[in-house]
């Protein structure tokens, strides 16, 4: 062999070496490198250096050639072993090891080189999922993931969990791992914020737990097949809110009751569940709390304490009340005229009325106290007795809905349709009134003829 202490050789046109000890294999030129490889480079063991450049190819771990798209190939003839393996001068690094079928993990070592630790990072497996060991850090501009395109065909991120007690689908955790943003654990759908959170739609500085920000209309919109069912917005320079349907009518549901309040929790009105609509009060029981209630089948009932009325009506264009009824029951009114039907073509057996006089001669006429049990504190009051009118008048004697003490018969109320009986009572007295002027006429008739005599 030439010496190579000084001028060029070139043994069989194979290995070239210069005069600075640089070696060229293949045809390479001696230059710069102390080891240049042109074309594929086979090395069956170790290759230890400060640095080397191939201009081919390289392979290490097998005899086969590397494809020809390959610049690196790391192959170990043991299955499920080996690997690509990248170690600092600090004795750590990284490894990449396949597994059987496909797929690669990452593992991060420490120790000597022989003797490392290993700790698994991540692992892609041969359908593409990837699994992480800790947690992923965004890099400097702030971006985790990014799609630098005008437009996507597939998703960037998709997340899927399994379920289970204590598992999310998505979680985003803050320094001190308070949740930021979750999805629950079995229902992916519903989105949760903890911890004093707060969540904006469409503003980017929400003002409170959860700020939904629009400059039309509708805030909220509900759609089957594109097409709009319901929304919720607020109307242009309003301070309204609307709630409606774009096709039907748009209903609220409760089990029980719906209740409805202001002031905070105070509890001001409420629909049971059989469609009664109270206000002021809690309770059907009419006996429980002042208020109004309202039957699904029309009937009112107002419930107030002693010395409270009810049922006003206000005259406000001259300011004055026209109609008020006090706890006591009595109606106060600025008329008391009161017009009913009476039209011939709906009323049929019309006869002359009978009773009159008599009928009106025969009634009481009282003076009395009402009990402390009758709910009216009046003294000295004018009026019947149910009783004693009845007796006149039984068709004019009502029973009170006010329940009597267990045993007794029910309380007896009249009915104030005294008028007609009136009338005939005063056109019977008038008869009388006449027949008695007739006779008074005839006998002083009789009386000036005696003295004319």
């Amino acid at each position: 062999m030439p010496s190579l202490n000084t001028g060029n050789a070139i043994l069989s046109n194979a290995i070239a070496v210069n005069s600075s000890y640089n070696v060229g294999i293949g045809g390479a030129a001696s230059g710069s490198f102390k080891l240049e490889v042109t074309g594929t480079s086979n090395l069956t063991g170790a290759l230890t250096g400060t640095s080397a450049t191939f201009s081919g190819a390289f392979k290490v771990g097998t005899t086969t050639a590397p494809s020809s798209s390959a610049i690196i190939a790391v192959i170990n003839q043991s299955a499920n072993a080996g690997g690509l393996q990248l170690t600092s001068a600090n004795n750590g690094g990284v490894a990449f090891i396949p597994s059987v079928g496909g797929g690669l993990a990452t593992y991060i070592h420490s120790g000597a080189i022989g003797s490392e630790t290993y700790t698994l990072v991540s692992s892609i497996a041969s359908t593409g999922a990837a699994t992480f060991s800790s947690s992923v850090t965004a890099n400097s501009s702030g971006s985790l993931f990014n799609a630098n395109t005008g437009g996507l065909s597939a998703n960037i991120l998709t997340i899927k969990g399994g379920g289970g007690s204590g598992a999310f689908g998505f979680r985003v955790e803050a320094n001190n791992g308070d949740a930021i943003f979750r999805t629950n654990n079995y229902s992916y759908n519903v989105l949760m914020c903890e911890n004093a959170g707060s969540v904006g739609i469409g503003t980017s500085a929400p003002a409170n737990t959860l700020t939904i920000q629009n400059t039309g209309e509708n805030a909220i919109e509900w759609h089957r097949s594109n097409v709009m069912q319901g929304m919720i917005g607020i109307p242009s320079a309003s301070n309204q809110i609307i709630i409606g349907s774009a096709l039907n009518d748009f209903c609220f549901r409760a089990t029980t009751n719906m209740l409805f309040a202001t002031g905070g929790e105070t509890e001001r009105m409420r629909i049971t569940s059989e469609g009664n609509v109270l206000i002021g009060k809690t309770s059907t029981n009419v006996d429980t709390g002042d208020g109004v209630r309202f039957d699904a089948n029309g009937s009112i009932f107002t419930s107030i304490v002693t010395g409270e009325a009810s049922y006003y009506l206000r005259d406000i264009t001259n300011s004055v009340y026209r109609f008020y009824v006090t706890s006591g029951g009595t109606i106060n009114a600025t008329n008391t005229t009161i017009s009913a039907i009476s039209d011939v073509r709906l009323k049929e057996n019309i006869s002359d009325l009978e009773i009159g006089l008599d009928a009106i001669m025969a009634l009481r006429p009282r003076k009395f106290d009402w009990k402390k049990e009758s709910g009216n504190s009046g003294k000295n009051i004018r009026g019947f007795i149910a009783q004693e009118f009845e007796e006149i008048f039984p068709d004019l004697i009502d029973e009170s809905i006010n329940p009597a003490p267990e045993g007794e018969e029910p309380y007896k109320q009249i009915r104030q349709d005294l008028i007609p009986i009136l009338v005939k009572a005063m056109q019977q007295q008038q008869a009388q009134i006449e027949e008695l002027n007739q006779k008074l006429n005839e006998q002083q008739q009789t009386i000036n003829s005696l003295i004319n005599r």
